[in-house]
């Protein structure tokens, strides 16, 4: 039902690493205003609600892992990584779903490589090694670790993990 299905990668996989290709923004800087930015926007949100899902899930196994003392050996974490073009994706409307001209395509395609090749250069060496993805900004509302004491400042540990 996961659109990606993550957790598979993280219980019958050996990767330490999950890369994201996101197609979809998780935030729109203003507020949709049209029935068709509505309809985009509607669209957004629903294919993005599994990921989130997921991501939520992997976060809070992250924090358990690290702050609770689960048992490593049984339940392992992984890095997570988010390749996207969020200038690019941002610009494209409901519509550009449908649209399978060439030009098209090979615009997209061309797009996806650069993205990469900039990302690769700048996080190849954290591959392996720690979270490129915060996911702290994604549930700040929802997500407060067990382990800050009260008072806190809030947000994740998995914010210090990526840095």
């Amino acid at each position: 039902m996961g659109n990606p299905a993550l957790f598979p990668l993280v219980d019958e996989c050996a990767a330490g690493d999950i890369v994201v290709i996101q197609i979809n923004p998780f935030y729109r800087p203003n507020v949709p205003q049209s029935a068709q930015e509505i309809q985009n926007r509607l669209n957004e949100i629903t294919f993005n609600t599994s990921l989130l899902k997921e991501l939520r899930s992997i976060a809070f196994l992250w924090e358990i892992i690290h702050y609770e003392n689960l048992e490593r050996e049984r339940f392992r974490d992984v890095h997570i990584h988010a390749i996207y073009d969020e200038k690019t994706m941002l610009a494209l409307g409901v519509s550009s779903k449908l649209n399978a001209e060439w030009a098209f395509l090979t615009h997209l395609r061309n797009q996806g490589r650069k993205t990469a090749q900039d990302w690769l250069s700048r996080h190849y060496q954290d591959l392996g090694v720690r979270n490129t993805l915060d996911l702290s900004w994604i549930f700040d509302e929802s997500l407060k670790p067990a382990h800050l004491p009260e008072g806190a400042e809030r947000g994740s540990a998995i914010t210090e993990a990526a840095r």
